[in-house]
């Protein structure tokens, strides 16, 4: 089947009147998946180019025009592309240089000025970009643009590469970059990976979309108590509405969350500024000065704009020369407990330059294809795991500890694979349980983690077990986890222990158990959610199964440096 492995757009093309030149092009865009969005009646092609095609734009209209033609209820449709390169950075730079400045720019318009005269060279395993004066190079590394350039490039082009600035007061600066449009619909949610937005045409080095500079200081949403003369916020647009009044001006309503709080905020357009607020689209950071007013409609307090600027996200960086590894992370798929997306997590930890990532879901595996597909992409190592559950012998009701199992080769993939099988057709009662038995028979291949405070290694420790019996316990493991004592300080609340003092000795116990039998000791988060304001979401999650204590613990994706503070000790 012409469809068996890897189909291009020219099996999309048939019934249009192409040259055989413009069937050509596409017989060499590969068509690697198809997002289908059927709240909004959209298709997004995922598509692999292996060169830069001029024509490109005429092409697309012409088969984007006959998609809606074809295909009954479709409404819009739309790509995103990467590009096929040789592990060479010095033919990159010849090939796509100009592409990958331009989807610098739509990542952060701001520094179009400065790379609009830059020159990129090769020195070994980096790429130097020589800007103009040291007023660029100092701007660049404020906005961490060098991290941004090594995203794009392994996510675009799949090539890896340090970035670094340097000055060459000889480069002219009239050269100008035109980013190339990509027609994107507005209400796609902005969660879904790679979006970009329609740009306006004279804002890509001004960020100003209403009135002016904001510089006084910024005031957390949840301060906001009463009415305010004028008051400056951070924060992203979660939602948005545009209604257009009697007068002809139109009201431009949007609700901003800086992370732990959200408020309207409303603002009336004229002709002057009606282009640049529709311009605000769901996804985007503002800067916004005005008014705290009570709405009578709403009755809520009501952010009345005056000015509005545009913001850069505030994103946590890892700037430990030695990265870690996250080797225990549930994403979605873990059943009403974990609240991350498999694919935002693993390009957090690109971004934070990590090697490697694991994925650990409660008893299941679905999440394996995107983290395959996200860690291609982006040229991070995806380990495959699982936190399963452990039972002693094959009993229905019998008492289990979790156990994180991660597969180290092909083979380990292969038992993985088998387990989670056994565990949900033969030994299934309300949790999918892997026999100890059945585990130790296809052992081949995998690493045995001792889990979290509900593995056998830590409940022994809780239960008084001697230091003999927690070596037999630990023997069995090929490397023992201590997390952060803000994981198990649940165990203070019901008096399990008695301080946080208890909760370190308990690591420390474990470290001693690990230098005692030779096995490695690793620090994991038990990553249950991104960031650490998103634990609200999995505290109503457990709200909502009548969970005794909602006092949620810090169980989200940490930094080397986040990690290495909270065992200090």
């Amino acid at each position: 089947s012409a469809f068996s492995r890897q189909p291009t757009l020219a099996h999309f093309s048939d019934g249009i009147r192409l040259s055989p030149e413009d069937r050509d092009v596409l017989n060499k865009i590969v068509v690697e998946k198809v997002k289908v969005y059927p709240g909004s009646c959209c298709w997004e092609l995922h598509l692999r180019f292996h060169c830069i095609c001029e024509e490109w734009d005429e092409i697309w209209a012409n088969l984007s025009k006959h998609f809606l033609i074809q295909v009954p209820g479709l409404k819009e449709v739309n790509y995103v592309e990467y590009y096929r390169c040789k592990q060479d950075l010095n033919l990159f730079l010849r090939q796509y240089e100009s592409v990958f400045l331009s989807k610098v720019t739509e990542r952060i318009p701001a520094c179009a000025g400065w790379l609009s005269s830059a020159r990129l060279d090769v020195q070994g395993d980096r790429i130097v970009v020589r800007l103009s004066n040291n007023l660029g190079v100092q701007f660049m590394l404020d906005k961490g643009v060098d991290r941004v350039l090594s995203v794009i490039l392994q996510e675009f082009f799949g090539l890896q590469a340090r970035f670094v600035f340097a000055v060459d007061e000889s480069l002219d600066t009239g050269i100008k970059i035109e980013p190339k449009p990509i027609i994107i619909p507005r209400n796609l949610d902005s969660n879904q990976p790679n979006r970009k937005r329609p740009k306006q045409a004279d804002q890509d080095e001004n960020t100003h979309l209403l009135g002016k500079q904001i510089k006084n200081e910024i005031t957390p949403i949840s301060a906001i108590q009463d009415e305010e003369k004028s008051i400056a916020i951070r924060g992203q647009v979660i939602n948005l509405e545009a209604r257009e009044l009697k007068s002809g001006r139109i009201l431009y309503m949007w609700d901003i969350s800086d992370g732990n709080d959200t408020i309207t905020v409303k603002v009336f357009s004229d002709e002057k500024n009606q282009e640049a607020l529709g311009s605000i689209g769901k996804g985007q950071w503002l800067l916004v000065q005005g008014p705290v007013q009570h709405d009578r409609y709403t009755q809520e307090l009501t952010l009345m704009a005056r000015d509005i600027n545009k913001a850069m996200p505030e994103l946590r960086e890892d700037n430990a020369s030695e990265k870690r590894v996250e080797l225990h992370l549930h994403t979605k798929m873990s059943a009403l407990d974990g609240m991350v997306d498999v694919g935002e997590a693993i390009k957090t930890a690109a971004r934070w330059g990590h090697p490697a990532i694991a994925i650990t879901d409660h008893g299941v595996v679905q999440a394996f294809p995107e983290a395959y597909e996200v860690g291609r992409k982006l040229g991070i190592k995806i380990i495959y795991g699982v936190e399963g559950y452990l039972i002693e012998g094959t009993g229905q009701k019998e008492n289990y500890y979790h156990i994180v199992i991660l597969a180290k080769n092909q083979q380990g993939l292969e038992n993985l694979y088998r387990l989670i099988t056994i565990s949900h057709l033969e030994h299934f009662y309300r949790k999918p349980r892997i026999p100890r038995q059945a585990l130790s028979e296809l052992r081949e291949g995998l690493l045995l983690g001792s889990a979290c405070e509900a593995g056998e290694l830590i409940q022994a420790y809780l239960q008084g077990a001697s230091w003999e019996e927690l070596c037999r316990i630990a023997d069995f493991y090929d490397y023992l986890e201590i997390q952060p004592t803000g994981n198990n300080e649940f165990l203070l609340r019901n008096g399990t222990v008695k301080s946080i003092t208890e909760l370190q000795e308990l690591n420390k116990k474990l470290f001693e158990l690990g230098e005692e039998l030779g096995k490695p000791v690793v620090a994991t988060g038990d990553v249950h959610f991104l960031n650490p304001e998103d634990a609200i979401y999995r505290r109503i999650l457990q709200a909502g199964q009548n969970y005794e204590d909602l006092g949620q613990a810090p169980l989200f994706l940490r930094t080397t440096e986040e990690m290495l503070a909270e065992f200090d000790y």
